[in-house]
C-alpha cells in the first residue's frame, strides 16, 4: 500500500522535526517541514517543477511572515482538496473561531503526542473520505436531477405538440361534422320540396269522376253503331280514330 504524504507547516524547526520523525514512525511520507504560509502555498503549487501533493497538512496557525496559517489554508484549499488539521499553543486561542470558517478536519494542542498525533491523522482521512464520496455522490445527483429536467422540459414539450396536433385534428374533425350536418339537412329540404312538388304535380292531372273511362266508352258506342248499320262486323281495317273532345271542369 502507498505511503500517505503528510506536509508539515510548523515556524518552530524543533517542534516540525519532532513531528516529522513520529509521522515516519507511524508509517507515513513527511517531506521537510515548511516555517511560512507562501512556503506552503509554493510546496503545493503545481506549477512547481519538485511540488508536494500531501495527503494532509499539519497547519500552525501562528506562523511566521505576514501570512498566517488560517489563509495559507484557505488559499492552499482553492487550489486542491486536501484536508487540514490546525495546530495551536492554546486551546482558547480566540483566532479559533477563525479557523472553524474552512471546515478544519481537526485540532491539535501542541506540544503533540504520538497517539494524539496517529488518532487525529486517521480521523481526519476517514472524514476525508466520506467528504469525497458524498461530493461524488452530489456530483451524481446534479447529474441526474440535470438529465431528468432535460428530459422533462422535452417531454413537455412533445405533449404541448401533440396536444396542438390534437386540437387541430379535433377542430378539422368538427368543421367536416359540421360541413356534413349542413349537407343532410340540404338534402333533407330538397328531398321534401321535390315530394311536395311531385304531389302538386299528381294532383294536376288527375281525371275528374266520372270520367276515367270516357275514351273506352267513346270507341264501344262507335262500334256498336257500325254493327247496327251493316249487320255484320265492320272490315278489319285500320281507321284514325277521333277523340272527342272534352273539357275539363274546373
Amino acid at each position: 500500500m502507498e505511503k500517505k504524504t503528510i506536509l508539515i507547516v510548523e515556524d518552530d524547526g524543533v517542534l516540525g522535526l519532532q513531528m516529522k520523525d513520529m509521522l515516519v514512525n507511524l508509517g507515513y511520507n513527511a517531506p521537510e517541514p515548511v516555517a511560512t504560509g507562501e512556503e506552503a502555498i509554493a510546496a503545493v503549487a503545481a506549477e512547481r517543477p519538485a511540488f508536494i501533493l500531501p495527503d494532509l497538512i499539519l497547519m500552525d496557525i501562528q506562523l511566521a511572515g505576514e501570512m498566517d496559517g488560517i489563509t495559507a489554508a484557505e488559499r492552499i484549499c482553492s487550489v486542491i482538496d486536501v484536508p487540514i488539521v490546525f495546530l495551536t499553543a492554546f486551546s482558547k486561542d480566540p483566532v479559533l473561531q477563525r479557523a472553524k470558517a474552512i471546515a478544519p478536519y481537526g485540532y491539535l494542542i501542541k506540544p503533540v503526542s504520538s497517539r494524539e498525533l496517529t488518532a487525529t491523522i486517521e480521523i481526519a482521512f476517514h472524514r476525508h473520505s466520506l467528504d469525497r464520496q458524498l461530493k461524488e455522490i452530489n456530483n451524481v445527483l446534479c447529474l441526474a436531477q440535470a438529465e431528468l429536467k432535460e428530459a422533462r422540459e422535452d417531454l413537455e414539450k412533445k405533449v404541448q405538440e401533440r396536444t396542438q396536433e390534437l386540437q387541430k385534428t379535433n377542430e378539422m374533425l368538427v368543421a367536416e361534422i359540421e360541413k356534413r350536418m349542413k349537407s343532410e339537412e340540404t338534402l333533407q329540404e330538397n328531398q321534401a320540396q321535390y315530394r311536395l312538388l311531385s304531389e302538386r304535380t299528381t294532383a294536376s292531372f288527375r281525371y275528374p269522376d266520372g270520367c276515367k273511362n270516357c275514351f273506352v266508352s267513346t270507341l264501344t258506342s262507335r262500334n256498336a253503331s257500325r254493327r247496327n248499320r251493316t249487320g255484320s262486323p265492320a272490315k278489319q281495317r285500320k281507321q284514325p280514330i277521333r277523340l272527342k273532345a272534352y273539357s275539363w271542369p274546373t
